[in-house]
């Protein structure tokens, strides 16, 4: 396990709390961990994202991980928090490492933090070392249903602005326009950074082949796949092994920053 620190940053006047996982190497470089939406938060389902960066913090370079706000430790109530409110928090903590002298920044999201990602790079203009996202989450009229199979959610979910699924709060913003399927793909073709996708064969949110479809229909792609749930409930350490293929040894050796 890696020595790891407390960190916290300003966001539209909350506190976004986190953990840095401590490298000796590569000291211009950072690994960023964004989580997704359903109950989630820096430590990720069955401490996945603790795994991911206790891993890649021993052989590449420091790795962060953090709660957007209303979530985990982090200030706010979900119930106020917008998809607009994360992609601002995710832009306060790029800076915060950019201004602790992080030049090269790879990021690895999770489900709702691609979308969240995606929009960040396009406000913003940020230019990442790497991308990878893990079973990216978008959305069409079938993929809804598998989220919300009563009619009475979708319901709600365009009428109120929010909804519940098993018990959690859900805001619209992050269900419309914002996870479009074309405008997923519209997005990540209009980003210059290669985006590497690890899906997920049996992904219980994401039907296989709309994953497949990015593949088919984008220049900007680098496709893979795990034979496992949405969240690689039994399939850690493949998908760990495959991140450490993306960021390989010689990747930071052949580079000077």
């Amino acid at each position: 396990m890696s020595k790891t620190e407390y960190f916290e940053v300003e966001s539209n006047k909350k506190t976004l709390r986190g953990m840095k996982h401590l490298s000796e190497k590569n000291d211009a470089f950072a690994v960023l961990i964004i989580h997704g939406y359903f109950s989630s938060n820096k430590i990720g389902p069955h401490r996945l994202y603790v795994n991911i960066a206790n891993q890649l913090s021993k052989r590449f370079c420091s790795c962060y991980r953090f709660d957007m706000s209303g979530m985990g430790e982090s200030d706010g109530d979900i119930s106020n928090i917008k998809f607009n409110n994360h992609v601002y928090d995710i832009m306060n903590i790029i800076n915060y490492l950019k201004n602790n002298g992080k030049k090269e920044i790879i990021v690895i999201s999770h489900c709702l933090g691609c979308n969240l990602l995606i929009e960040t790079i396009l406000r913003y203009k940020y230019v990442f070392r790497e991308i990878i996202f893990m079973t990216p989450y978008f959305t069409n009229k079938e993929i809804l249903r598998l989220l919300f199979p009563k009619d009475d959610q979708i319901i709600e979910l365009f009428r109120s602005g929010h909804t519940y699924s098993n018990g959690l709060y859900v805001d619209s913003s992050y269900f419309l326009e914002q996870t479009d399927y074309d405008r997923f793909l519209h997005s990540v073709n209009s980003i210059n950074t290669y985006i590497n996708i690890i899906a997920a064969k049996y992904d219980q949110f994401i039907p296989f082949e709309y994953n497949e479809n990015l593949r088919v229909e984008s220049n900007n792609i680098n496709f893979t796949y795990i034979e496992s749930d949405h969240n690689f409930l039994t399939k850690q350490s493949e998908l760990i092994d495959k991140i450490e293929e993306i960021i390989n040894d010689d990747y930071f050796t052949n580079t000077k920053v």
